[in-house]
Parts: structure tokens; C-alpha cells; sequence
């Protein structure tokens, strides 16, 4: 089952949040940049999953039991007094634009961080 996380466009600078845990596909070559030409059907579009080579390289695999309550959380700094973050899965091994997903959890504000300012993030749990 892929998993994708989707929350507001972050611009790409090191500080920026990055999803830590559950470990996302293709980590190692992840940016935390915003979505490219998310139209679909967009020439260098790179929805869904930010689309590049490696995206869906496995480097830690998450093992998650049924009914087991797992965790989410970001690493970086610049949270931007949060906005709202939602948990989407797919069942194809590889997504397109043409992937169904089905939400798994969503965060109304206070995602990735309910402090209200720039300082981190918070966890969550799904």
C-alpha cells in the first residue's frame, strides 16, 4: 500500500518541514519543495508522490499493524504556524495522477504544528 502525505506547499529551503515518520518513499531523494505543475496532464508535472527518479525507492520499510495506533511527524523548522495535513493511501504499487487514494486521516489547521508559530512541529497520531 503506498502512502502519501499531502499538505501545504512549503518552499524549498533545508528548514522547511519534511514527513519523518512513517519513513516516506524515496527519502534520499525527497525535496520539500512545492508541487510542480499539479495540473495532470502537465508537462514536467511531478503529481502525485513529487514524481523523480527514486521516488519509490524503500529505504526503511514501515510496519504497521492493523488497529495499531502509528505516529506522524515532520523534521525541519519552518512550520509556518501550521495549516492542515491529510494521510492518503493508494493500493497501486506505483502511483499516477490517475490513482484513486483514500484518506486515511486529515488534519484541519494546527498541522504540521498548533503553536502558532514558526518554531518545529508537533506529532500526530493516526
Amino acid at each position: 500500500m503506498a502512502l502519501l502525505f499531502l499538505a501545504s506547499p512549503l518552499s524549498h529551503v533545508d528548514a522547511h518541514m519534511i514527513m519523518n515518520t512513517p519513513t516516506p518513499y524515496g527519502v534520499s531523494t525527497l525535496d520539500n519543495s512545492p508541487l510542480k505543475n499539479v495540473a495532470i496532464g502537465s508537462e514536467g508535472s511531478d503529481f502525485p508522490c513529487k514524481q523523480r527518479t527514486g521516488v519509490y525507492d524503500i529505504t526503511t520499510m514501515n510496519n504497521m499493524a492493523v488497529g495499531t495506533p502509528q505516529t506522524l511527524s515532520f523534521k525541519g523548522s519552518a512550520s509556518h504556524s501550521g495549516g492542515s495535513c491529510q494521510l492518503s493511501a493508494s493500493l497501486d504499487k506505483e502511483p499516477t495522477a490517475k490513482s484513486t487514494f483514500k484518506v486515511i486521516q486529515s488534519y484541519v489547521g494546527g498541522c504540521p504544528t498548533t503553536t502558532g508559530d514558526n518554531g518545529g512541529s508537533n506529532s500526530f497520531n493516526f
